[in-house]
């Protein structure tokens, strides 16, 4: 499932139910406005593609969270 954000382009992905999206690095100005420093398009959810798979296993009800 796919649909046009403010964002811009998120679709789900269906092995992790996590968003495939675009990431923008910004950084703030004193006049409240931003300055974009580095964008990414269409980040995958690749840290919760190794250990979850619904399609596989869909009675999953585990939390994955990246360890950092």
């Amino acid at each position: 499932m796919s649909m046009q954000a403010p964002s811009g382009l998120v679709t789900v992905d269906p092995q992790t139910h996590h968003v495939v999206r675009d990431l923008h690095l910004a950084e703030g100005n004193r006049d409240h406005s931003f300055t974009v420093l580095e964008s990414f398009s269409q980040l995958q959810p690749i840290d919760t593609q190794q250990v979850c798979n619904l399609i596989k296993n869909p009675n999953t009800n585990k939390q994955f969270e990246p360890k950092v």
